[in-house]
């Protein structure tokens, strides 16, 4: 899947994926890309929002494959620093579940990991 991908930073440096929130696109982490210019930053608009609209419809799955696929066709090492908030949080819960090896280090906020069904 061809995700639409704001890309800034050096290729060569570290590595970070930045994974936006429900009803947002990549274009929320701009503030905090700016500030981080040592850094090779990719910013997908996930399936379904923004300029990846036409990829959709959105399914966490996909979603986490296309990250993936990301993340091997344009990161030198491989791996990657993942950030997420809500949506994008999940979508790097799947990815971690599932492809763990592409992720170094992962910062995750406003998301849940389902247990159900819940122990009585």
């Amino acid at each position: 899947m061809d995700l639409f991908v704001r890309e800034s930073g050096p290729a060569d440096a570290p590595a970070i994926v930045f994974l936006h929130g429900g009803l947002l696109s990549g274009w929320t982490w701009r503030p905090v890309v700016e500030r981080l210019p040592q850094y090779h930053c990719l910013v997908p608009d996930l399936p379904q929002y923004g300029k990846s609209f036409h990829l959709g419809p959105f399914e966490m799955t996909r979603a986490a494959n296309a990250v993936a696929e990301l993340i091997r066709g344009r990161v030198s090492t491989g791996r990657a620093h993942v950030v997420g908030y809500s949506l994008g949080a999940q979508v790097g819960v799947q990815l971690m579940a599932t492809q763990p090896r592409l992720v170094d280090r992962a910062v995750f906020s406003s998301t849940f990991v389902n247990t159900f069904p819940a122990p009585v």
